[in-house]
């Protein structure tokens, strides 16, 4: 038995067979739609990107060369990738230098639970790596243009003169 609206709008009064022509497509739409969103074929919301500062506590460098950092406040760091490479330490300490660089000099610096230090550097975030075929723009959803990631662990050589 149909619910009193739903029978109402699918059956149609005596002799016009109207409200059902318009009615079926309609139907028929929706359910291809929920079928493909429900597949992952279509999406229904759209990336905003907004410019966004992930670090905490960003601290500029000012020197890098291959494993020292000279921060603003006159702090020496020694840092060490924080995964073990197949590469030349020369291309690793090059790659960690060159994440700095694209942060614009800036780090954030946290001490981890052995004590050490861990180095965060801002990253780029990509927008649509894997899209899906189809995109509805019906609900916007913001995202920071970077994101936080740490490249190294390291320790402290010299501390500076000022405090963070």
């Amino acid at each position: 038995m149909l619910p009193r609206v739903f029978s109402r709008i699918c059956t149609p009064p005596e002799g016009n067979k109207r409200p059902v022509k318009t009615i079926m497509p309609i139907l028929i739409v929706a359910v291809v739609i929920f079928i493909c969103w429900a597949s992952g074929l279509v999406v229904f919301t759209y990336e905003y990107p907004v410019p966004n500062q992930p670090l905490q506590h960003p601290c500029k460098v000012q020197i890098v060369n291959e494993t020292n950092m000279l921060l603003e406040n006159g702090a020496m760091i020694t840092f060490t990738p924080r995964w073990p490479s197949d590469r030349s330490p020369e291309e690793v300490y090059e790659d960690i230098s060159n994440q700095v660089r694209r942060s614009d000099f800036q780090i954030d610096i946290e001490t981890n639970k052995t004590g050490g230090l861990d180095i965060f550097v801002r990253h780029p975030r990509k927008f649509r790596d894997s899209a899906p075929p189809f995109t509805i723009p019906v609900i916007r959803q913001a995202k920071g243009q970077y994101f936080r990631q740490r490249e190294a662990v390291g320790a402290y050589v010299q501390t500076g003169d000022k405090t963070n």
